[in-house]
């Protein structure tokens, strides 16, 4: 029945492909897994819903299966909805650890316009771990010249999640 409920995903009509990710995402996280490229195929969707419901039904994915798409997800941090790039910094989150290679761009989302999308930036620079942080000092704390309180704010809490030997000069 999965496969059937996958062609809803190219449907015309927006509430179907809505219905069909939303029903996917009740399949246990291995089953899912097979359906994970139709669904980041749906990240590009032309309506607001369709992308952040297919970027938050990865967030069901074992880490396994979620690592092959974190290029994608990343794509998605240059979506014009807030919502959407705050979405796909938390389904990457899970990650944890195995995020230390999209840090740098990561790092980049901590200057967003929203503060719903800078926190979640935080949150998952601090998932990957104080090393990975402290390798990035440099780079987080040139964030303390920008010119928005926001990402100040948010270089800020990155830097002092580090005690202060873990800070590498460059």
């Amino acid at each position: 029945h999965s496969r059937a409920v996958a062609r809803g995903l190219d449907d015309s009509s927006v509430s179907v492909r809505r219905a069909a990710i939303d029903a996917l995402t009740k399949l246990g996280p291995l089953e899912l897994t097979a359906f994970a490229n139709p669904i980041v195929l749906k990240f590009t969707d032309e309506i607001l819903s369709v992308r952040l419901a297919a970027v938050r039904a990865l967030s069901k994915l074992p880490s396994a299966a979620l690592a092959p798409h974190a290029h994608a997800l990343t794509e998605r941090f240059k979506d014009p909805e807030w919502s959407v790039r705050a979405a796909a910094l938390c389904t990457l989150g899970s990650l944890g650890t195995a995020l230390r290679e999209y840090l740098p761009i990561i790092l980049t989302m901590i200057e967003d316009a929203f503060d719903g999308v800078r926190s979640a930036a935080v949150d998952v620079i601090l998932s990957t771990g104080l090393d990975a942080i402290a390798d990035h000092g440099p780079a987080i704390a040139q964030r303390l010249d920008h010119p928005k309180a926001g990402v100040k704010v948010a270089a800020l809490s990155l830097l002092a999640s580090l005690p202060t030997y873990e800070y590498r000069y460059a």
